[in-house]
């Protein structure tokens, strides 16, 4: 099932990012994949054109 699709942002450093929009549309499931809480099934998250990916959940805290 695919929930969310063809997202992208840039974030720099000293800027917040605020993810917006209606119930439903999923923010929540970006915001966690982005973080990846959730583990991604297909594309790529990076951070610094470091793909965050393949990493195990504790190597991600310090990143976090």
């Amino acid at each position: 099932m695919k929930v969310v699709d063809d997202v992208t942002f840039d974030g720099f450093k000293g800027e917040t990012l605020g993810l917006v929009g209606e119930s439903g549309c999923g923010k929540t499931n970006v915001g966690g994949t982005a973080l990846q809480v959730y583990r991604v099934t297909t594309g790529r998250v990076q951070l610094d054109g470091i793909g965050l990916t393949q990493f195990k959940p504790t190597t991600l805290h310090p990143l976090r």
